[in-house]
């Protein structure tokens, strides 16, 4: 990446430290060669004080962090960490609330990009890209890349998962005219008789039954997630981390779902 700013002294130093935990000592003068970074060798220096004299130099010497931008890139180049993913998403995770400062982000394609600066150390930005991240990976549907953002993840993940179920009956209703809401609207809109939107052709017994399924399967996540969460307070209704991954992830799939299903034209009433 060419990037023509510098950065602070703080921030080279946490980089430094978090990359001297993912590489050898051995490995610091191959990573500095490749990125054209000249090593300031001290033997008695430990591997992130080598890193990080080698920055500063490198910094120094052009004037801008383009060098040290590279060696980041390539030292969290994905291969290196193929059997230790979690390994990988953690360092991603720490290189992002410093790198946050500077008005960057590493993807989990390794690669920088430029962001809204960051003012203040802010757990709900770390949620946030976590939670992204992971969203990602799983391939989510992209309604569902619009509950990870910061203002909702602020105390917790109460409201991002409160309203990524909203989204389903909002969809629905969009998508039939329907003014009913939760049990009574999926009911009417999937109903095997006469039914708006249909999820297969309905020919079989066995379609029918998936059809009925996909109805108990939309009241299910609405009625132990929706109602709760509208009428208890964030403090007395606590979502982990793993519980967000898992309700955006089922939630995902009924969005994929509703993008094929088949309209009958049949109109609301």
């Amino acid at each position: 990446m060419i990037y023509t700013k510098k950065f602070t002294i703080n921030t080279i130093e946490e980089i430094s430290r978090i990359l001297g935990d993912v590489i050898t000592g051995s490995q610091i003068s191959s990573f500095l060669v490749n990125c054209q970074i000249v090593e300031q060798k001290t033997l008695s220096l430990t591997k992130w004080r080598r890193l990080n004299a080698s920055f500063l130099e490198a910094q120094e010497s052009r004037n801008n962090a383009s060098l040290i931008c590279t060696c980041i890139e390539l030292i969290m180049s994905p291969v290196r960490f193929r059997n230790q993913e979690d390994q990988f998403k953690n360092v991603l995770d720490e290189l992002n609330v410093v790198l946050a400062f500077e008005g960057l982000e590493i993807g989990i394609d390794a690669k920088l990009k430029i962001r809204q600066k960051a003012q203040t150390l802010s757990e709900a930005q770390i949620r946030a890209k976590s939670l992204h991240d992971e969203l990602v990976k799983r391939k989510a549907h992209p309604t569902i890349m619009t509950f990870c953002k910061e203002e909702m993840l602020a105390d917790n993940y109460f409201h991002a998962v409160f309203e990524e179920v909203k989204s389903i009956a909002t969809r629905i209703r969009e998508m039939t005219g329907l003014s009913e809401d939760g049990a009574k609207l999926f009911e009417k809109a999937l109903s095997t008789n006469l039914p708006i939107l249909m999820i297969n052709g309905l020919r079989t017994e066995s379609e029918k039954a998936e059809q009925k399924g996909f109805i108990f399967l939309l009241t299910g996540v609405y009625g132990t997630f929706r109602n709760p969460l509208s009428h208890e307070s964030k403090i007395h209704w606590e979502i982990k981390e793993s519980d967000a991954f898992d309700m955006m992830s089922t939630v995902s799939y009924i969005h994929r779902r509703l993008d094929n299903t088949i309209r009958t034209g049949i109109k609301s009433t």
